[in-house]
């Protein structure tokens, strides 16, 4: 599923959440990106949602 594409802005942010916090940072040299780009038609809502969680979830201390 093209998540970021498709999915709600709700949706969007609770995965990035779940990614964030499943212990993928634990050696703290993860990056959240979107891939290699962006598909056409991704709305730009989604891809602040995910940009928020980041910022909320997915910072080094």
């Amino acid at each position: 599923m093209e998540l970021l594409r498709t999915g709600t802005p709700e949706q969007v942010r609770a995965e990035t959440q779940r990614i964030l916090e499943s212990g993928v940072m634990a050696g703290g040299k993860f990056v959240l990106r979107e891939g290699n780009n962006l598909a056409p038609g991704t709305p730009e809502e989604n891809v602040a949602a995910m940009y928020a969680a980041c910022k909320e979830f997915g910072t080094y201390g």
